[in-house]
């Protein structure tokens, strides 16, 4: 496991010192995004198809049609679930506290220390309720997870949070092959939010985020206009959200964009024990092929 350092939250960017040299524009966040989304169609497709499974969903309307008018019933006899619920539940059953042990004798009371630590994070994450609906989503999507978060602790220090990652918001680097995305260049979620959420969240921008449903801002091109309801719903007031982390400079960066609209960005927190950033998302896939299909 990565050694976690908890820095500084990250600030604005309307208050952070920064070189635009440093970021990507955000033209290239874009493109990074939308490479995936033309790419993972079938992915994506084929993930929900397995959720529909997992939950009895596995007849099609002509099938239902087809049933009722013959006055037969539908009836589902879900073998996938019982299997699902049995690997997780053998997983949880094989699941062990996280223990430090040291190199040298000299290391006792530091890995006494590091126990301590670890136990501690994942109790106030709740990780034991968390880890069996991570294992569920790795055998039904394929794709499972976590985020890191730095929340406020009780001294005004910040401590690490740890999220569920819900596969149909995640996206990737789709020239990615490791199954635990190590060789991944950018990844990040994109999720539709409400207005007045995404205002709290970057009060400076609050009244331009406000007028990106009243305005109709320029958030599509030609070239995506039929991917224009990726971006904004007027009808519901809502927009979609995206946090994109990459990397530049050899560092891994993040940045929070609406469409056009850039939001707050910066260098990760989140640093490794040999001085390396990670980002903030820890996924792994069941299985990916020699033509890395996932």
């Amino acid at each position: 496991m990565q050694t976690v350092v908890q820095t500084a939250v990250p600030m604005p960017a309307a208050t952070a010192p920064m070189d635009e040299q440093e970021y990507h524009e955000l033209h290239e966040l874009r493109r990074q995004y939308y490479n995936y989304l033309g790419a993972a169609d079938a992915e994506v497709r084929e993930a929900r198809e397995a959720r529909q499974y997992y939950h009895g969903s596995q007849w099609t309307a002509a099938e239902v049609a087809t049933l009722k008018k013959r006055k037969q019933p539908v009836v589902t006899s879900n073998r996938i679930v019982r299997k699902i619920d049995v690997i997780v539940g053998l997983v949880e059953k094989l699941r062990q506290d996280p223990k430090a042990y040291p190199r040298t004798p000299q290391q006792d009371q530091g890995a006494e220390l590091s126990t301590a630590v670890l136990r501690y994070v994942l109790d106030s994450s709740d990780w034991k309720s968390k880890s069996t609906r991570v294992a569920r989503f790795g055998a039904i999507d394929g794709l499972c997870g976590v985020e890191f978060d730095l929340e406020k602790g009780d001294h005004d220090d910040p401590e690490l949070g740890i999220h569920i990652v819900r596969q149909e918001d995640f996206f990737y680097d789709k020239r990615s092959y490791d199954e635990g995305f190590s060789d991944c260049r950018y990844m990040g979620i994109a999720k539709w939010v409400d207005v007045e959420f995404a205002a709290e969240l970057v009060p400076s921008k609050a009244e331009e985020i406000r007028n990106l449903t009243g305005a109709g801002s320029d958030l599509t091109t030609a070239a995506d206009a039929d991917r224009a309801k990726h971006w904004i719903d007027v009808d519901k007031k809502k927009l979609r959200l995206v946090d994109h982390w990459y990397i530049k400079g050899g560092k891994w960066k993040w940045c929070l964009y609406i469409g056009n609209t850039k939001l707050m960005e910066g260098v990760s927190p989140f640093i490794d024990n040999k001085g390396k950033t990670f980002p903030r998302f820890r996924m792994f896939y069941a299985s990916v092929d020699h033509e890395g299909d996932r």
